[in-house]
């Protein structure tokens, strides 16, 4: 044992112990007697060799962690990263949990939380939340202020929403078009190439917006998704990385109507990018949706970039496309994703199906009302 004496101000003597165990060093000031300077250092070394590890029983609050985990990372995180923290945090900051020590946040008092945000909000929105905590708990391990993540046995129970989802129609699509294209600027026609991309690939946004002049090839007729831009919050600019799965990455065939799109807009945007100011800067993701936004409110179409990947996968179920080249087109993981666009594409599709089956031409081959079952 190190323990060492130490004389205070008022002349009381203080016994401060330090030492190295397991090639972890762990320190502590201010014991008033030997006795309890030895007592913490044989607990110390007794919860390590039981659990492991030995944590100090913390006296931060959630919300304390949270900002220090916040300020730690937010430098190295997505633009849209950011947002969903802040959404998440959002919802945490009405309930009382964002103040409560973070030793005596357990399994009940977030059930309880979640079971609550879960009558008014979307599992989205959970999700979001969710992430929040993880991430603080995980936070809070690495440092030493608690043991184990409460988390961990909580289950989001939202009920499931049969809304049907909104998807835009082909005629809308080209109504959004015209809306840009009754402009004639640069930046206007520029976003209604990155609106005709989003369509005729199913490319999320991020994914448009990083595309170069090298990413089309013209002979092959193909386009190759292999990046995607990015908001570097610490030096406020744009800049393209890495894709987030590996399925993401693909060259796919380059639909005709598309390429020659692309070749007649090559002949008038100089640059290396495709979406670009007219100084051939990336113009940021807030700048396309605020334009996409203006135009969906004047022309009354509720309509946000990611829609297109919606309708993309809507046109390829409703032209009978093989599930398993869907799947590669749209470049889900599994092609339980994709099943699940082919068996829930638009309820009033499955109407019509139903009604040309039932319908009055077919009264003589049909019951006019259904047998009673005895």
């Amino acid at each position: 044992m190190s323990i060492t004496t130490r004389e205070l101000k008022n002349g009381k003597i203080v016994y401060d112990n330090a030492f190295m165990y397991k090639g972890i060093r762990y320190k502590k000031r201010g014991f008033k007697t030997k006795g309890e300077a030895e007592n913490w250092e044989i607990t110390i070394k007794y919860e390590v060799n039981k659990n492991g590890s030995y944590f100090q029983p913390c006296e931060k609050r959630f919300f304390e962690v949270y900002e220090e985990f916040f300020r730690i990372q937010k430098d190295k995180m997505a633009l849209n990263t950011i947002s969903s923290y802040n959404t998440g945090i959002y919802h945490i900051k009405k309930n009382k949990v964002y103040k409560m020590k973070i030793l005596d946040i357990n399994y009940s008092i977030l059930q309880s939380f979640f079971n609550e945000l879960a009558k008014d909000h979307s599992k989205s929105s959970c999700e979001q939340v969710k992430k929040v905590f993880n991430a603080t708990f995980t936070h809070a391990i690495k440092n030493g202020y608690m043991s184990f993540n409460p988390m961990q046995y909580v289950k989001i129970n939202v009920k499931k929403n049969n809304k049907e989802k909104r998807i835009i129609t082909n005629q809308e699509f080209i109504r959004i078009c015209n809306y840009f294209l009754s402009d004639n600027t640069f930046e206007h026609k520029s976003i209604y190439i990155a609106l005709c991309i989003g369509y005729y690939t199913g490319a999320r946004i991020s994914e448009v917006m990083a595309l170069t002049k090298n990413d089309i090839d013209f002979e092959h007729h193909t386009i190759s998704f292999n990046k995607r831009l990015e908001y570097r919050v610490k030096k406020e600019d744009l800049y393209t990385s890495t894709m987030k799965t590996q399925n993401s990455y693909a060259i796919l065939p380059l639909a005709k109507p598309l390429e020659n799109l692309l070749e007649e807009w090559l002949e008038v945007n100089p640059y290396e990018n495709i979406v670009c100011f007219e100084d051939g800067s990336y113009p940021s993701y807030n700048y396309i949706q605020k334009h996409i936004k203006s135009a969906s409110k004047e022309l009354g179409i509720p309509f946000h970039f990611h829609m297109l990947r919606h309708l993309y996968a809507t046109n390829l179920v409703k032209n009978n496309v093989n599930i398993s080249v869907a799947k590669k087109l749209l470049r889900h993981a599994k092609v339980e994703t994709t099943l699940d666009i082919y068996t829930h594409t638009n309820f009033s599709e499955e109407q019509k199906a139903l009604e040309s089956v039932f319908s009055n031409n077919f009264n003589d081959n049909y019951p006019k009302i259904t047998p009673k079952v005895n």
